[in-house]
């Protein structure tokens, strides 16, 4: 088993579990839910910008930790002042150190 493939199989059983704990109701009640997106098709092709999706995740499989004590705010201030089309946040815990907090 390649390390995609151990990822996924984790993935599905963290989302299994979490299915089990939240309900589409409690989704629906979190505080985002009713935000209004953001099109990640429309930032790419924003001629303004650069078309850059740009990555933040505290470690990686591969490397290990990369940074562990990253500022997803200010990374994220920092990527849009260079010109970033959009910005891909690494929220799995496991194998990129990330959080699902808001």
């Amino acid at each position: 088993m390649n390390i995609l493939d151990e990822i996924i199989a984790h993935k599905k059983k963290e989302v299994a579990v979490n299915l089990l704990r939240h309900s589409i109701k409690d989704l629906e009640q979190s505080p985002l839910f009713d935000r209004q997106t953001i099109s990640l098709k429309k930032g790419v092709q924003d001629k303004s910008k650069y078309g850059i999706i740009a990555e933040i995740k505290r470690k990686s499989p591969s490397k290990g930790i990369i940074n562990p004590n990253v500022s997803v705010e200010g990374i994220s201030q920092g990527y849009v002042s260079a010109g970033a089309s959009a910005i891909s946040v690494l929220t799995d815990v496991n194998y990129f150190g990330g959080a699902m907090k808001i």
